[in-house]
């Protein structure tokens, strides 16, 4: 069988996992976007509270979580990073009608 870029590949070889339709994409995108919000923070000298929001997005994984990130903007102050813990697709007429990402949100204490 023929994978991506020509390259041969079995029926039982895992697909590419930045593809969003595999099913080891939530495995790539927590590499990819367990990221710091605040470029350069040190996280070590900090203690953290996170919440878990769902956000979602007609368009795709990555909008659903900066639609996540900018709704808890709104009422969280201090957010410094960021986890994926689930991705989800809601199936309407057989067709993906939208992603649902549950990400971790982590923020600073304030003294």
């Amino acid at each position: 069988m023929e994978g991506e870029g020509g390259v041969e590949r079995s029926n039982h070889e895992a697909p590419n996992p930045t593809s969003p339709t595999s099913h080891t994409a939530p495995t790539q995108f927590q590499h990819d976007f367990k990221l710091q919000i605040e470029e350069g923070a040190n996280m070590s000298n900090h203690v953290y509270k996170t919440t878990e929001v769902v956000g979602s997005s007609q368009e795709s994984v990555e909008d659903a979580v900066k639609r996540a990130v900018a709704r808890t903007g709104k009422t969280v102050r201090n957010m410094r990073w960021l986890e994926v813990k689930e991705i989800r697709g809601h199936i309407d007429n057989q067709e993906l009608a939208h992603w649902q990402v549950t990400v971790k949100i982590g923020f600073t204490i304030e003294d």
